[in-house]
């Protein structure tokens, strides 16, 4: 465990979070998971559990890790398994199902409630789950197998019946990769491609940095979404050598509030769309919110405390 006492300025308030710690053991097999806790822990603590997507790690979510913290959440995000630097040979990586990084995010809520993985802290009631991108599809096949007490689904993959709405000129990219994601290797796509398609909400001078510090992603999991979600000959040959990633509805209970971004050139907006007409048929407790401005990084680009803002009082309306 590393601990680091840090002051972050959130919102242009100055404020102190006790303490992030980076978990490296007792974690199952997630690489590692941050802990940001607020300065009044207790069991009546709201625990939010934050999950990143494809290419990243929990950094991904540390602007939200210190807000959340900073308004009395107890904050935890993950780093799924084998999303680290230098994974570009792993083969284990590019074996590794979305279910595999539903299996390792339901043992972590399993000792979260247990009291396990925080020590001293058994919440009082379920965690709120959010997830970004792929991390999305893992929470909601994760919502489906446990009790939250609400799901939010950020620029969030579908499961099986939904369209990626995939833009022509990303499907002509991604198929220079497309061997390694059929074959189950791990990937990244090429510079241009991010800077364009994941980057393009962020200053250009940081696209290169972003870049370097991607980590490679399993061509195991894309193939499955491509199974459940993409069009033609990729779809055919991916549901060939992969099952899709189905998610039944109505085993979903708790509220859910589903956010796509109007300049999201990856996971374009209407699939935040056809996600809420899906949950919305099977429970009046879905809402959808279309944020202007944003690409596909809301909880990272320019202005990212905006976003925050509109969860929290999704959350406070909603959950708390």
């Amino acid at each position: 465990m590393i601990a680091e006492e840090a002051l972050k300025k959130v919102g242009g308030l100055m404020k102190k979070t006790e303490k992030l710690d980076i978990l490296t053991e007792g974690i199952g097999a997630n690489e590692e998971v941050a802990v940001w806790k607020p300065g009044n822990l207790n069991a009546e603590t709201p625990a939010l559990v934050a999950l990143h997507g494809n290419w990243a790690t929990w950094q991904r979510n540390k602007n939200y890790g210190w807000f959340f913290a900073e308004r009395g959440f107890l904050v935890i995000a993950p780093t799924l398994r084998h999303h680290k630097s230098g994974n570009e040979s792993s083969r284990e990586l590019g074996k590794t199902s979305v279910l595999d990084y539903a299996s390792d995010v339901l043992y972590l809520l399993k000792i979260l409630r247990e009291g396990k993985l925080v020590s001293g802290f058994r919440p009082a009631r379920p965690p709120v789950l959010m997830g970004h991108s792929m991390g999305g599809l893992v929470a909601q096949v994760v919502a489906a197998r446990t009790n939250l007490s609400g799901l939010i689904l950020l620029c969030s993959a579908p499961s099986a019946g939904i369209g990626l709405h995939t833009d022509k000129d990303y499907a002509k990219r991604i198929a220079r990769v497309a061997w390694r994601i059929f074959s189950g290797k791990p990937y990244l796509p090429d510079r241009e491609s991010l800077y364009l398609y994941v980057y393009n909400g962020m200053p250009e001078n940081e696209h290169p940095t972003l870049y370097e510090r991607a980590v490679h992603e399993s061509g195991r999991s894309s193939r499955e979404i491509l199974a459940g979600s993409g069009t033609g000959i990729a779809k055919t040959i991916a549901g060939l050598l992969s099952r899709s990633i189905t998610v039944d509805e109505s085993h979903v209970l708790c509220p859910i509030l589903i956010i796509g971004c109007e300049n999201d050139r990856i996971v374009p907006p209407n699939v935040a769309r056809d996600m809420y007409y899906k949950y919305q048929l099977a429970q009046k407790g879905a809402e959808i919110e279309i944020l202007e401005g944003f690409a596909h990084w809301p909880q990272y680009e320019p202005g990212w405390e905006e976003s925050a803002r509109f969860i929290l009082e999704w959350l406070k309306k909603t959950v708390l």
